[in-house]
């Protein structure tokens, strides 16, 4: 039946706690002597190494070996930590009626002890035992507590967040094992001289029980996770294996001790270096997994290549290991908690932050109960003021140690607004569509770290998040299809809520800032036409008739045109503004000039002071364009003897009014002309610039309006030239 990950989380701690405590009160029951020992270089030796003030021996003077209690000859073997040392058999059974014959001793209202001073002399001296105190437990015993519970409760928060999946039951299990193996060894390898053969026996006995369920455990972990490796019977098989091997070794059916649980470990921990070599080749193909495999592989190997180099190895080959059995789970304890780190970065059983999230939250709830109580009870303190205690610790002690923890853990690189403002500025600048794509690819993978980047065909549009997380799919955009972004921050995280935004803030931005690349492209190649189109019909036109004109004053008088043309299409590709004044009084005195020429006369009074007036290129080069094509069309077909030219003012329009006495148009082609239909160059130019072009031929004569609007241009001034060459360079 699956239960709620609080309630499976409340359990273990609860069965930790009471287990941890059983543990202290089974250290604490044998008598005490006061005396912190150690085996001698003899076997019949046991150093002194230190007298407690207060104890019961506290009274003997420089006691340098502990002889015999009662009269029972002591040996160094006596303070073995941990009977698995011991071979053969027989050798442990001795030791466990030994230790069974000196509990029976230390439990006299008083005994004789004999001890040899630093002297040399042997003397006897009569104490009396008392109860163990707390405070002399050593290091090493708390030591192997806390790696216990450590590992029993980040093994079964993940089983509690996990527990429908195999990986996180087996990892759950193993968890459960070290903490009876490092709890019950905890016990007996603190003793001072002896537990008792029976309790002895019984604690070595889970000790390596929980040894073969955390091994085992582990090995059958990396069978199944990330990938399923073997079927069910197989690893009901390897743990038939390892549970037949353990029982053997209960009933010293083995040939020796060492190749009992040691052998039996050993063997687990290799076969986990085979599993994780096979699931290496297994996720070939699979990066998320194959970083997983990584990370996992890593942290086991650290640990387990540990212990059986300075633990279970020596051991095996008949050596003294190298470390106590403290250090050992001490290294054990790692891989626990680097599989808690990979669950932040690598997504290790499909938890993500908010499994870290409760976890946090879970561990403020008991320490503030746990600093309460302590207050409480310990240093008596009233409720209230142990309350307020309890929260100022929590949250100015440990509220910011969560913090950083968090942002350890959970940490992912990071691209400030100005990066990723000037990134896009690049993509969308670049010179050409597979560069913009690539780029933007490039960017996304800048932004998200992914260890799988899929250029999509179908349209997409919104970032939208796939497959639990794993994936995010980017929209469509003017730079670049769709692309599929897998596995982020290199496997070590989840998209969320959160990088959606973000995605989607960037597509927008590039979006916009490619509309806009895209309006400037057209307006270039609007002014390139309009250029070309002045080139070709005012320059080009004019330079084609002087070639057929046979009086060299006329060829002068066009080539001088054309050059006049080609300076304003120059002034153009400039940026240059004009006044309207000034425009209006060089056409007035080209026109002039023109008329004159051809033997006509013409009445063009001056404008009026237009001169605050600039006009940009488009607007000028069109007008006087317009002009000089009427004033043509008047000399060469209107048999006029008379040109009228009038300029005025409406608001913020101009109107210019060209009128002849010549013969005039017919009245279908005038109407043609004016209702728009059969518009001529002159007015679509005038089109152009928003304005019109009106014909009138109801008298003797031709009439011709122009009307255009005035759009004032604020002429740059020196500064902002500067400027803004300054900051188009490099």
């Amino acid at each position: 039946m699956r239960r709620s990950p609080l309630f499976v989380i409340l359990a273990a701690l609860v069965c930790g706690a009471l287990t941890s405590a059983g543990a202290v009160w089974m250290a604490l029951q044998p008598p005490w002597l006061g005396l912190r020992l150690a085996p001698g270089q003899t076997s019949d030796t046991v150093l002194v190494l230190a007298v407690h003030p207060t104890g019961p021996s506290s009274h003997l003077r420089e006691p340098r070996f502990l002889k015999a209690l009662d009269g029972f000859p002591l040996k160094a073997s006596d303070l073995t930590e941990d009977p698995d040392q011991l071979s053969p058999y027989s050798s442990v059974e001795a030791f466990m009626d030994r230790q069974a014959l000196l509990r029976s001793a230390l439990e006299k209202p008083s005994l004789r002890i004999g001890f040899e001073n630093a002297a040399g002399y042997q003397t006897e001296s009569t104490i009396s035992p008392r109860p163990r105190p707390l405070s002399d437990l050593p290091a090493g015993f708390w030591i192997q507590i806390a790696c216990g519970l450590g590992g029993l409760l980040i093994s079964t928060w993940i089983w509690a967040l996990r527990q429908g999946d195999a990986g996180a039951r087996l990892f759950g299990l193993s968890g459960i094992g070290l903490f009876l193996s490092a709890t019950m060894a905890a016990v007996y390898s603190s003793r001072e001289i002896a537990l008792g053969g029976m309790l002895f026996q019984a604690l070595s006995f889970t000790n390596h029980l929980g040894g073969l369920i955390c091994s085992g455990g582990l090995a059958l972990l990396f069978l199944v996770y990330p990938r399923r490796l073997v079927g069910p019977r197989t690893l009901q098989l390897i743990a038939c294996v390892g549970l037949a091997w353990f029982l053997l070794d209960a009933f010293h059916w083995l040939p020796s001790p060492t190749y009992g649980i040691h052998g039996l470990v050993a063997t687990f921990f290799i076969l986990i270096f085979v599993a994780i070599a096979a699931q290496w080749i297994a996720t070939a193909r699979d990066p998320a997994s194959r970083a997983i495999i990584r990370w996992l592989g890593t942290c086991v190997a650290i640990g387990t290549c540990t212990f059986i180099a300075f633990v279970s190895g020596p051991l095996l080959l008949g050596l003294e290991p190298v470390l106590s059995q403290a250090a050992a789970f001490i290294f054990l304890v790692l891989i626990y908690a680097g599989i808690a780190v990979g669950v932040s970065r690598y997504r290790l059983f499909e938890l993500g932050e908010w499994a870290f999230r409760l976890a946090f939250y879970f561990a403020a709830a008991l320490m503030l109960f746990a600093i309460d109580a302590a207050l409480i009870f310990v240093l008596r303190l009233d409720y209230g003021l142990s309350l307020g205690l309890s929260f100022l610790v929590v949250g100015f002690g440990y509220l910011p140690l969560r913090d950083f923890l968090w942002r350890r853990l959970t940490a992912t690189p990071n691209v400030s607004n100005e990066e990723l403002f000037q990134r896009i500025v690049e993509v969308v600048l670049s010179p050409s569509p597979e560069v913009r794509s690539q780029r933007w690819r490039d960017l996304m993978e800048r932004l998200f770290d992914p260890l799988e980047a899929e250029v999509l065909t179908e349209p997409v549009p919104a970032p939208v998040i796939g497959h639990d997380g794993l994936e995010m799919i980017l929209p469509t955009t003017s730079v670049s299809p769709a692309l599929a972004l897998r596995y982020p921050w290199g496997g070590r995280g989840l998209f969320n809520p959160n990088h959606v935004a973000v995605a989607a803030q960037a597509t927008a931005l590039v979006q916009q800032a490619d509309n806009s690349r895209q309006a400037f492209e057209r307006g270039a190649m609007e002014e390139r036409r309009r250029i070309a189109r002045d080139l070709h019909d005012d320059v080009g036109a004019r330079l084609l008739t002087s070639l057929h004109k046979p009086d060299l004053p006329e060829t002068r008088e066009t080539i001088r045109s054309a050059m006049a043309d080609l300076r304003v299409v120059i002034g153009g590709l400039t940026g240059k503004t004009r006044p309207l004044g000034e425009v209006l009084a060089d056409l007035r005195h080209e026109t002039i000039e023109r008329v004159e020429a051809a033997g006509l006369r013409i009445s063009w009074p001056a404008a009026e002071d237009f001169n605050p007036t600039l006009l940009a290129y488009g607007t000028y080069n069109n007008l006087v364009s317009t002009m000089r094509e009427i004033v043509s069309n008047a000399l060469k077909h209107a048999q006029a003897s008379m040109i009228t030219v009038r300029v005025t003012a409406k608001g913020e329009r101009v109107q210019i009014e060209v009128g002849d006495d010549g013969v005039g148009l017919p009245q279908a082609a005038s109407s043609r002309l004016s209702s728009g239909l059969g518009l001529s160059s002159t007015a679509q130019r005038m089109a152009d610039i928003g304005g019109s072009l009106t014909v009138a031929a109801d008298g003797p004569g031709t009439t011709i309006s122009l009307e255009f609007p005035i759009s004032p241009v604020t002429a740059p001034t020196e500064d902002a030239l500067t400027a803004a060459s300054d900051a188009s360079r490099p």
